[in-house]
């Protein structure tokens, strides 16, 4: 059923879905840009009594998913030095105040999650492609092979972690459609899914498969009910099949000869352990609640790498590679507390209102936390804060949360 707004909703609905069509694309100035639009749409809106009255219902979820952004205006109190990096952490740090602000205090149709969705997989794949046209330019005249991880994400103008969370999502939105909403013609949805499962293998991002393999046992889960025991069988005989392709593919097999300064091939756990054992060390001596009291938080850490011998990171300025651990660098114990809270909270009223959707989404998110800093990018920011206020939002106009 088609959906129809007055006016200035259409215009506030198609600003909302431009934020995330012009996530994947390169550069963030555009996507800056329709989350200014979005604002302005926003407040021409009106209303503002009845959008005060339904975003007072909302009231803790948004503090959770504003937290990052309150908890760096705090940190401006007790910052010793470098304040001016701490101010930049608060502006870069908008997008988690304005999106559950703006979507919380908006009357939206029950579906505007599958909405979103919906245009912003078709945006992955469009971006996907324009990025395999380029890799196959350069191909040809002789100027390099891109199709391989970091080339590739060159080549996209994104970092592969968060492309490969993207795509996940979309692959995951197109076998939603294919299992219930059926919005797209199912032969569609399976060529989208195949082109996807492509650019997976040629980002070559480690995580992003095992969160496959996550997605693929939720859906299993879920459709359970819904097929015979011969097709649960195909589907987890291929699930397999597709995971161990995967890994024993050349692209994966090349990332697995690559050894680090260390002596540990990168796939490892323990070149993460590396890793969080520095940002641990970081801790020794500051505010383990308040976080590093230092506007560059960087800094320490950076040493750290150089003192227990992790000459890449050092060189590299790697961050914590892990979500949790690097809300905790910033904002200390509260800031990783905060985080897990939302998690939660929000794992806890998908499974009340049995969205499988949002479920896969919020696993998505956790799973790539363990061994990705997802919330340091405009793009993860972004992402997280614009679906997990979604997500919120739905629950609440299917009665899940008020309940």
């Amino acid at each position: 059923m088609k959906i129809t707004y007055p006016h200035k909703e259409k215009f506030f609905y198609w600003s909302l879905s431009l934020v995330f069509i012009t996530l994947p694309f390169p550069k963030y100035s555009l996507n800056s840009q329709s989350i200014i639009l979005l604002v302005l749409s926003w407040v021409l809106l009106g209303d503002y009594r009845n959008r005060l009255r339904d975003f007072k219902k909302m009231t803790l979820p948004f503090l959770l998913i504003s937290s990052p952004f309150w908890l760096s205006l705090i940190k401006l109190l007790y910052t010793i030095d470098d304040v001016s990096l701490t101010v930049k952490l608060l502006i870069q740090n908008i997008p988690f105040l304005i999106f559950p602000l703006v979507i919380f205090s908006t009357i939206t149709p029950k579906s505007i999650l599958e909405e979103t969705l919906k245009y912003f997989s078709i945006s992955v794949i469009i971006a996907s492609l324009f990025g395999l046209m380029k890799s196959i330019y350069l191909k040809i005249a002789n100027l390099g092979n891109f199709f391989y991880y970091t080339n590739f994400s060159k080549v996209l103008d994104k970092h592969t972690t968060y492309f490969a969370l993207f795509v996940l999502i979309s692959i995951s939105y197109f076998f939603y459609d294919i299992i219930k909403l059926k919005r797209i013609k199912s032969i569609y949805s399976v060529f989208a899914i195949l082109f996807l499962l492509l650019m997976l293998y040629l980002l070559s991002s480690r995580i992003s498969i095992v969160t496959l393999a996550i997605i693929l046992i939720i859906f299993s889960y879920q459709v359970k009910s819904q097929i015979n025991l011969y097709n649960r069988i195909a589907l987890f005989s291929i699930s397999v099949l597709l995971i161990a392709g995967f890994f024993m593919s050349p692209n994966f097999q090349k990332r697995n000869a690559a050894a680090s300064e260390f002596g540990i091939q990168t796939p490892k756990i323990e070149t993460r352990l590396v890793h969080w054992k520095a940002v641990l060390n970081t801790f020794k001596n500051e505010l383990i609640l308040l976080g590093n009291k230092n506007g560059d938080v960087y800094k320490k850490l950076y040493k750290e790498y150089k003192k227990i011998g992790f000459e890449s990171g050092y060189k590299n300025k790697y961050n914590s590679h892990n979500q949790y651990l690097e809300s905790w660098l910033h904002f200390g114990l509260f800031g990783t507390l905060l985080l897990i809270l939302t998690l939660l909270f929000c794992i806890k009223i998908l499974r009340k209102s049995k969205s499988m959707m949002g479920l896969i989404i919020v696993s998505c998110f956790c799973i790539f936390m363990i061994t990705e800093s997802i919330l340091v990018r405009h793009s993860g920011i972004v992402l997280f804060s614009g679906l997990i206020s979604l997500i919120f939002k739905t629950a609440t106009l299917k009665g899940s949360y008020n309940d």
